[in-house]
């Protein structure tokens, strides 16, 4: 009887790691690159090497090939000391639609609580009537506020143009982010989650409040499981480079003709935190709950896994045969 427990137990171990690898739950952090290739945040690929130096995590989805893994996403990270650099290539998004979004969220404190705090800040990039807009966000400790002014020279852009992508040439759209390294100060490690939305594929309907139900984009994100809302769902990113201070940002933004942005045109010193912030009871990022799996092929187990699974019911078997 003990032996059928150990080996119970150890069933229950091995299938826990299973799912964990296989959901992405053991995605918990990542390292951005150092900066070396020159960046134009033009929301493209502005030249085919412009990204190699960066970070890359790769976003599957599902496939009409058993086993086969389509690459639907990935996200680039970089950073020097005066940004942080991100891309969203979002490769299965091939049409521009109203509300398509990209998204970037940062818990400075890394206090990953379970609603956006005042260390919390999130950027939006959304399309409308086919121009871009900038939104960003702050917690207020129970939910996201709108800021109006915009103290940060932040960098932002996007285009469905991919000629120079080296994942898929074909248009789809990309979200490019330069994000001064003052937000963050001398933190070398913080939260971080970044996704996107495609509405031109609704993956069906989700709770909005009241008695709605409002249209599910299909979406991509880091980290899986991720929840706008929830600091405490995403990852760790760590710096590459050390932040030095009083570094004065002179950069700015380089948008192609057909891409508009709203910015702050402050020249004010930056402050610690971000201004005052007016409520707003709506975010409409539509990102309710990202549920795509992190690096791996669409809902369906690697073949580890299901190699991981059939281990685990011959060890059930054999601990059968043990108990009799």
């Amino acid at each position: 009887m003990r032996k059928y427990n150990y080996s119970l137990l150890i069933a229950i171990f091995l299938l826990y790691c299973t799912l964990s690898i296989n959901l992405g739950l053991c995605t918990t952090s990542i390292s951005s690159s150092k900066f070396f290739n020159e960046v134009t945040i033009d929301g493209k690929w502005t030249t085919q090497d412009e990204w190699n130096d960066a970070e890359e995590v790769s976003v599957y989805g599902r496939s009409h090939i058993k086993f086969h893994k389509t690459l639907i996403g990935v996200f680039l990270i970089k950073d020097d000391n005066k940004f942080l650099y991100i891309m969203v290539d979002f490769i299965g998004d091939k049409t521009l639609e109203e509300n398509d979004s990209g998204s970037i969220r940062f818990d400075i404190n890394s206090d990953k609580a379970n609603s956006p705090q005042s260390d919390d800040i999130m950027i939006v990039l959304k399309w409308t009537a086919k121009s871009v807009k900038e939104t960003i966000w702050k917690g207020n400790g129970k939910d996201w506020l709108l800021v109006e002014d915009i103290p940060y020279k932040i960098e932002i852009a996007s285009t469905n143009d991919a000629e120079n992508d080296p994942y898929y040439g074909s248009p789809h759209i990309i979200y490019e982010f330069a994000i001064p390294r003052e937000i963050f100060g001398i933190k070398e490690i913080i939260g971080f989650s970044a996704g996107a939305a495609d509405w031109s594929s609704v993956r069906g309907h989700s709770y909005t409040g009241g008695d709605n139900y409002g249209p599910h984009p299909r979406q991509i994100s880091i980290s899986t499981y991720v929840h706008y809302k929830k600091p405490s769902t995403w990852i760790e990113l760590s710096f590459a480079t050390q932040y030095e201070e009083n570094i004065l940002i002179t950069t700015t933004t380089k948008l192609p003709s057909n891409v508009t942005t709203t910015k702050s045109a402050t020249s004010t010193p930056l402050p610690k935190s971000l201004p005052s912030a007016s409520y707003s009871p709506t975010i409409t990022t539509h990102e309710p709950e990202d549920r795509t799996t992190l690096q791996i092929p669409g809902d369906s187990l690697t073949v580890i896994g299901i190699i991981a699974i059939i281990l685990i019911i011959a060890i059930g078997l054999l601990a059968l045969r043990v108990r009799k």
